[in-house]
């Protein structure tokens, strides 16, 4: 790959598990991207083994001549774990805030402001899809 033999660094961050499976944004607990990606437990029919073939491909392109990051630790160990990224640095940087625009308020303010009784017991919970097992709607 031309970028990676420029001499130049090269850096690549990481916001979920893409770069170093044969395909998943998210390996869902299967750790084949440690070894090769056959047989894919997410993929009803794969005869003709497309993670595998994926995989080895991106083991082609990134020799280790590169930089990974990624904003979290659990990350961080996925993508050391991983085939396509074992031998590259690889360092965490967590997602930041603007301190100056977000900062700590008290609880109570926060409610009055959005009419929330103060006594009352407050969760926020987010999700695209309620029946993403990622979300933790089951443990909420």
């Amino acid at each position: 790959m031309p970028l990676l033999e420029s001499g130049k660094p090269v850096l690549w961050t990481l916001h979920d598990q893409w770069g170093f499976t044969g395909g998943c944004h998210y390996s869902a607990g299967c750790e084949k991207y440690q070894s090769d990606c056959r047989d894919c437990p997410q993929l009803q029919d794969d005869r003709f083994q497309i993670p595998y073939f994926v995989l080895k491909n991106k083991l082609s392109h990134f020799p280790g001549r590169l930089t990974v990051v990624t904003p979290s630790q659990w990350l961080a160990s996925c993508a050391r774990k991983s085939k396509v990224f074992e031998k590259c640095r690889i360092e965490v940087i967590p997602y930041s805030l603007e301190t100056d625009v977000f900062r700590p308020n008290s609880r109570q303010d926060a409610k009055n402001a959005l009419g929330i009784n103060p006594d009352a017991v407050t969760l926020l919970f987010g999700a695209w899809e309620l029946e993403e097992k990622r979300k933790g709607l089951d443990l909420l």
